[in-house]
């Protein structure tokens, strides 16, 4: 089991012509048994307002769907301060690879 781990790095965004800074947190917390031994690890990431009063600062907690949930939607589509910009039918689109040099990977079944 890896250990505890916290990073923490400063950014700032502008948004409709207003800076605003926050701190970036993202890390790892073992939560641990009633004998105190690690018995499974949670990753976390954590956005907050430079300079923000903690006591009226909304939050919003989310949660990762697990297998077969990309958490892009969660992190990059929501709930980040940068966004993944998407096509106006609602997906991302595609990367920017000219055409006809995409690779197609097939499986074998």
């Amino acid at each position: 089991m890896p250990d505890e781990q916290i990073s923490q790095t400063q950014h700032a965004v502008r948004i409709d012509g207003v800076e605003l800074k926050y701190t970036a947190t993202a890390g790892t917390l073992l939560l641990k048994g009633r004998a105190g031994q690690a018995k499974a690890s949670v990753v976390l990431r954590r956005l907050h307002g430079d300079g923000a009063d903690p006591a009226t600062r909304p939050i919003t907690f989310s949660y990762n769907g697990g297998p077969g949930a990309a958490s892009i939607w969660l992190h990059m589509g929501l709930m980040g301060p940068k966004r993944v910009q998407m096509a106006d039918d609602g997906f991302q689109p595609g990367p920017p690879v000219p055409a006809g040099r995409q690779r197609v990977v097939r499986r074998s079944t």
